[in-house]
């Protein structure tokens, strides 16, 4: 697949993340240095994600994913281990214009996130 780089503003955008375990935690720890207006959807979440949202820095919705979450948002991260929820949410995504990433399947990818080294 070819890629084309670029960096995207994402200041008070509304962006979405599936999953509430340690890789949901790290695209919500680079969302928030992007300034982005985040919501993740998962019935449970890892303590930091917790205190995250009860500092109000990010939205909670405490269930599963269903079709018709992504809308209204500018990009979704899926952040679950389930291949067949990442192809499900990555089709939608498609089909709605909304892109997807889909941590560690690039084949459910719309866009890819590179490794940061912050000094």
């Amino acid at each position: 697949m070819a890629y084309y780089p670029i960096f995207v503003d994402l200041t008070n955008r509304p962006c979405l993340v599936v999953g509430g375990g340690r890789i949901g935690l790290e695209k919500v720890h680079g969302l928030l240095r992007a300034e982005a207006n985040i919501t993740i959807i998962s019935p449970e979440l890892i303590p930091e994600l917790r205190a995250m949202v009860s500092r109000e820095q990010i939205n909670h919705l405490a269930r599963k994913y269903i079709p018709g979450d992504i809308l209204g948002y500018e990009i979704v991260i899926v952040a679950t281990n389930d291949k067949k929820m990442n192809a499900e949410i990555h089709t939608e995504g498609r089909s709605c214009n909304i892109w997807v990433n889909s941590a560690d399947d690039a084949s459910n990818c719309d866009f890819i996130l590179p490794s940061v080294v912050r000094r």
